[in-house]
């Protein structure tokens, strides 16, 4: 057992599984003997739902991920060459491919029986676009050990405060914080390297207002396809009672003509009653006069 190997399977684990198998993990590891490896094992940090998230696209999509983060190489390339129109295409293939990963994780949260909220599904939207604009978070996102979402932060630097506690073998943990190209930054350069710096801060400030505009559109979609079900649900309820007040009416006439007979009904036999007195009357009186 190594912290790899424990790490790869911990991080595979969803969030409320994770500080239990952990747990065990380090006292098997200080059974055998290990201190130090325990003490390491017990260091690992539970990962957020977000996180757990972009993990699982990594073992459940990794084919999808892997075209996501080649887009974000092609990109750097295209933004060191300057090439515009290069970069707007590949924009559009940026959007629908974190959208289809996001949507994916969505599904796949759903088949474990962990529906994905809105807030949630857009700390994953920010994740993967942080590994499109950055090297590390890129690598970050690779290891499957993410703790915590990423955040692309402007000016080229990404947040990589939920980078893992522990990188894969093949290669060292990757410092929180660098320039987008892994400069930890220079003096001096041409004029044309410092109007390239220059157009790429520009490019990525426009591309991360892109992404925020594309929040605001999404939420407000959101916004208005409820609106749309509420207005649909009160129309059905608008119609359902207009029946339901059309039947009353429709009633009320019915018992309105209804009335209208039983009262000719009732004059007609009042009527009736009236006669039968008179001659039940008359022929008492006819009777008293012949017994006289």
């Amino acid at each position: 057992m190594d912290l790899d190997t424990v790490a790869a399977e911990l991080y595979g684990l969803p969030p409320e599984d994770f500080t239990a198998a952990r747990n065990a993990r380090a006292a098997e590891a200080r059974r055998g003997g290990d201190v130090e490896l325990a003490g390491a094992i017990k260091s690992l940090r539970r990962p957020t739902i977000t996180a757990w998230l972009a993990n699982l696209l990594v073992r459940e999509r990794q084919s999808d991920l892997n075209e996501l983060l080649g887009l974000g190489d092609q990109m750097r390339r295209a933004q060191a060459a300057l090439a515009g129109n290069e970069l707007r295409q590949l924009s559009q293939q940026r959007h629908q491919l974190v959208a289809a990963l996001r949507e994916g994780a969505t599904q796949l949260a759903g088949d474990l029986g962990k529906p994905v909220s809105d807030a949630i599904a857009q700390e994953l939207r920010m994740t993967l676009e942080a590994a499109l604009v950055d090297p590390d978070a890129a690598e970050a996102l690779r290891s499957g050990r993410l703790t915590a979402a990423m955040q692309y932060t402007g000016f080229g630097s990404v947040e990589l405060a939920g980078a893992p506690a522990t990188s894969p073998s093949k290669g060292p943990t990757r410092p929180e914080k660098r320039d987008r190209h892994g400069k930890k930054g220079r003096s001096g350069g041409s004029e044309r390297n410092h109007r390239i710096e220059a157009t790429e801060r520009t490019l990525q400030e426009a591309l991360a207002a892109v992404r925020e505009a594309e929040g605001t559109v999404d939420e407000r979609d959101r916004h208005r396809q409820e609106l749309r079900r509420e207005q649909a649900r009160r129309h059905e309820l608008v119609t359902d009672m207009e029946d339901r007040l059309r039947a009353l009416r429709e009633s009320d006439n019915h018992a309105g003509v209804d009335l209208l007979i039983a009262e000719k009904e009732w004059a007609a036999a009042e009527r009736r009653l009236r006669a039968a007195h008179q001659r039940a009357t008359k022929a008492q009186a006819a009777l008293d006069e012949l017994r006289a």
